[in-house]
């Protein structure tokens, strides 16, 4: 099966190692230059030379058994390190926030400014329409990105999931199950959407806790 996955942030970077222990090696879109979402980190030039800004997640924690084993690892790389003052399981990036994503997005192939606007059911599959994107239809597509990217392309697919999920954004909610599950330091959020169904399913394997 032909499967794509659009975001490069956390979720959606962990989420292609599951995939592939299942048999499934996904494509990856990112609209963005490389990897960050809610770990970005901006650089702008100061007296005392370039300084970096961490301006979304202050830290993010690790419990889940696989996840911890992916952070030894981005420790001994030296990508990570732990932050005792959000708790034992605090950790963050170094020597800035989404240096993680960069270690990890380097041995993938991520399709960077590939913005992904719209899904449409065709006979054969899937197809996704945006700057970037390429003609193939999909058999699946998993959507890993903020809750507010997600509303476009949810109608009419899961129209009970899309009001949800504009809802909590409009109002800055960062409760309700539409926006909680999107919070990539709590799960990988993912909606897959099957040709032979009307219906989206939502499906969130744990990649943090």
């Amino acid at each position: 099966m032909k499967r794509a996955i659009n975001g490069a942030g956390m979720a959606g970077l962990v989420l292609p190692a599951q995939l592939r222990a299942l048999g499934c090696s996904p494509y990856r879109f990112d609209k963005g230059p490389g990897p960050s979402g809610r770990m970005s980190t901006r650089q702008m030039p100061s007296l005392l030379g370039e300084a970096n800004f961490d301006i979304c997640a202050q830290y993010f924690t690790a419990r889940d058994v696989s996840f911890c084993q992916s952070m030894s690892l981005w420790q001994q790389f030296c990508v990570a390190a732990p932050w005792p003052a959000a708790g034992l399981a605090a950790f963050v990036g170094t020597p800035i926030m989404h240096a993680p994503l960069k270690h990890v997005a380097a041995v993938q192939d991520v399709q960077w400014h590939a913005r992904v606007d719209r899904l449409t059911r065709e006979p054969g599959g899937w197809q996704l329409h945006g700057e970037g994107i390429g003609p193939e239809l999909l058999d699946a597509m998993l959507i890993a990105v903020p809750a507010a990217q997600i509303v476009p392309l949810l109608p009419p697919f899961a129209r009970d999931i899309a009001a949800a999920t504009a809802r909590n954004a409009q109002d800055g909610q960062l409760t309700g199950v539409a926006q909680a599950r999107c919070n990539f330091w709590r799960t990988a959020c993912a909606l897959q959407v099957a040709p032979d169904s009307p219906d989206t399913k939502l499906v969130t394997p744990h990649a943090a806790h």
